[in-house]
């Protein structure tokens, strides 16, 4: 903040009328921003493209989203295609080798290299 001229006065409580909306705490503000906030890898969407490719697979997601007990061991949740709480892969794809190298190479991933 060097170079520029200003004075912090500080004022206690409700005497700080002109407070930043930012620093009140609302929990209804805060839930939104962590629905904003949602990190959604590409990898997603291109499973998404895979499932509509395979007719099984598509045929199965219409069937879930009309009536989720369709299976016991498939679940449509998210717009996304669950095999008993695991992110459903096409059996031929191309994302098993992408995802396996991104998550074991990534910092936040199982190995740090050694």
């Amino acid at each position: 903040m060097l170079g520029y001229d200003f004075e912090i006065i500080y004022k206690k409580g409700k005497l700080n009328v002109v407070a930043d909306a930012l620093s009140r705490k609302n929990e209804e503000v805060e839930a939104l921003l962590c629905a904003i906030s949602i990190i959604q890898p590409d990898w997603i969407t291109e499973a998404r493209d895979e499932w509509k490719k395979e007719k099984y697979v598509w045929t199965l997601i219409q069937k879930l989203q009309q009536d989720p007990s369709t299976s016991d061991r498939f679940s449509w949740k998210n717009d996304s295609l669950w095999y008993k709480d695991c992110l459903y892969l096409c059996k031929n794809s191309q994302l098993k080798q992408k995802i396996l190298l991104e998550l074991h190479t990534s910092p936040l991933g199982g190995h740090s290299g050694f």
